[in-house]
């Protein structure tokens, strides 16, 4: 979801899903790096007038992590398949970074396998 400024606050305490709110554009995207520091995220479709620095609202759910996450688009590349946006972390709670280390170290666990 793509967020304001303004609306953030309305969701500060990030445990809140914003899945019900309608007026916020949203996408789908699949996770193609990811540290605690910030994510990458390829999309295949975006949308209108989506820009570097705008907010975005998400949550993933394979790392049980309560809540939606928020991230700053760092910087959008577009390439002929879709869109690859990456972004950092905006205002993640400890509770939050230590749970999102757990889901990190699985994934890297996983592909030694």
């Amino acid at each position: 979801y793509a967020i304001t400024e303004k609306e953030i606050t309305l969701y500060i305490d990030q445990t809140r899903y914003l899945s019900t709110v309608k007026h916020i554009p949203h996408f789908k995207g699949v996770i193609t790096d990811i540290s605690t520091g910030g994510i990458n995220v390829a999309a295949a479709k975006l949308p209108r007038n989506l820009e570097e620095d705008a907010l975005l609202v998400f949550s993933i759910e394979a790392a049980k992590i309560r809540g939606d996450l928020a991230a700053r688009i760092l910087m959008i590349e577009d390439s002929e398949g879709g869109h690859h946006l990456h972004l950092q972390f905006f205002r993640l709670r400890e509770i939050k970074r230590i749970r999102l280390n757990k889901f990190i170290e699985q994934m890297k666990r996983r592909t030694v396998q």
